[in-house]
């Protein structure tokens, strides 16, 4: 019979049973499950730093889990927005519990353009149809920046490439986009 391998030997300063259980707890700070866009505002907050480092020291080291943070902060963002809209008569649906980016993307669209006509022809509108098309297209199950193979067995990203300098413009145009939406929505108290 072999013995069991304590990979905690490993590990200095070795840490405490208490310690391992600590970080998730009902007297736990930063219980932000239930408000999608609190959630949303925490990962805008990691994606900002992790494009912030990134650029400055260009190692290439965390590109993807920016990439990752960036898209997940977009679908957070976009399903607070259809809580929202919900809650105010224009949608009827539950939030989706799937990472269509172009599905949600375009219901909210629909049932914004249908209370504010002025978003029809926005041009900042259509640049991030044209942002969530270029995800959907890329990581339309949200696992090509989080596994290095997808659901169905393909190579993420294959032989492309994510430019850190376009990650980093397309975070900061949605972030606009959500602040204008934001602000209109607020002030129908929607």
């Amino acid at each position: 019979m072999s013995e069991k391998f304590d990979f905690l030997a490993y590990l200095e300063p070795r840490p405490t049973p208490a310690a391992w259980k600590a970080f998730i707890a009902e007297d736990a700070q930063g219980n932000w499950l239930g408000n999608w866009e609190a959630l949303a505002f925490s990962f805008r907050a990691a994606a900002r730093v992790l494009l912030q480092v990134e650029l400055s020291d260009r190692r290439e080291t965390l590109i993807v889990p920016a990439a990752f943070v960036v898209r997940h902060y977009i679908e957070l963002f976009l399903k607070g927005i259809w809580v929202r809209l919900r809650n105010a008569g224009l949608l009827s649906d539950d939030v989706p519990t799937n990472h269509n980016l172009q599905n949600l993307w375009g219901k909210i669209r629909k049932a914004l353009i249908a209370d504010w006509d002025t978003l029809k022809d926005d041009p900042d509108v259509r640049e991030f149809g044209r942002t969530i098309a270029l995800l959907h297209k890329f990581d339309g199950d949200a696992t090509t920046f989080r596994y290095p193979v997808g659901t169905d067995g393909t190579e993420g990203l294959g032989k492309l490439g994510i430019s850190i300098d376009e990650l980093k413009n397309a975070f900061e145009r949605a972030d606009l986009l959500f602040s204008g939406i934001d602000g209109m929505m607020s002030a129908c108290d929607c």
